[in-house]
């Protein structure tokens, strides 16, 4: 294969990266404690997802809706607006580190 897109921003490492359903969206997941959503076509960025106190491991976008699902070494799951980059609701309660995010 070859490298079609590179997509700088993070800090730190990048565990996780999804596209979007519709193909238009790229998202990343860092240990910066952020995840960040992409425009595939100019790999601009749209949104920076910040609010999570540790590393975020692993984001996914929800297939049913406009949202992302962020999980996290903070030992919380938030849920985010596709369209404006809002926290929509903060998930706590976990005991341990959630690493992956399925949707």
């Amino acid at each position: 294969g070859q490298c079609i897109r590179i997509f700088v921003g993070h800090s730190d490492e990048v565990w996780c990266v999804a596209l979007s359903v519709d193909g238009e969206l790229v998202l990343t997941a860092s240990d910066d404690r952020s995840a960040k959503v992409w425009e595939l076509r100019t790999s601009l960025c749209r949104w920076t997802l910040t609010g999570h106190a540790g590393g975020v491991r692993c984001a996914a976008f929800l297939p049913t809706g406009p949202c992302i699902l962020t999980a996290s070494l903070d030992h919380t799951a938030k849920l985010w607006d596709v369209e404006t980059g809002q926290l929509l609701r903060s998930l706590s309660g976990h005991t341990g580190f959630i690493k992956t995010a399925v949707c």
